[in-house]
């Protein structure tokens, strides 16, 4: 009989912990939908990258086209490179990538320069 009571205690015993891990389950947090936050920065950045990169070309193009005299390409060329630098400063502030203000700030630069190079 004490054998059984043994068993019948241990048996209990189990059933507890089992219970009691049942109740200390937390359920895994929710997943993250779309890009973080900093994801996002370095996505600014490489737009404003590529537009850097597509003004350069464009410079080029009207330059060998004849639409734009050589010496003004080169300064047109200089003022990309001058927003090329102020990007850089601003995504060494920002751990890599730019602010949604700092994007439009450029962007502004960026389109004035649009306009002359359309000239």
């Amino acid at each position: 009989m004490m054998h059984d009571t043994k068993k019948t205690a241990l048996t209990l015993a189990m059933a507890c912990a089992a219970l009691y891990g049942c109740t200390v389950y937390q359920p895994a947090p929710p997943a993250r939908v779309g890009p973080t936050p900093y994801q996002v920065s370095l996505q600014r950045k490489a737009q404003i990258e590529h537009r850097i990169a597509t003004q350069h070309h464009r410079i080029d193009a009207r330059v060998s086209q004849g639409y734009i005299d050589p010496g003004y390409g080169g300064a047109l060329h200089r003022r990309v490179d001058a927003i090329q630098r102020e990007l850089n400063d601003m995504a060494s502030q920002q751990g890599g990538g730019i602010s949604g203000e700092e994007q439009r700030v450029l962007n502004e630069q960026l389109d004035g320069n649009n306009r002359r190079i359309g000239r």
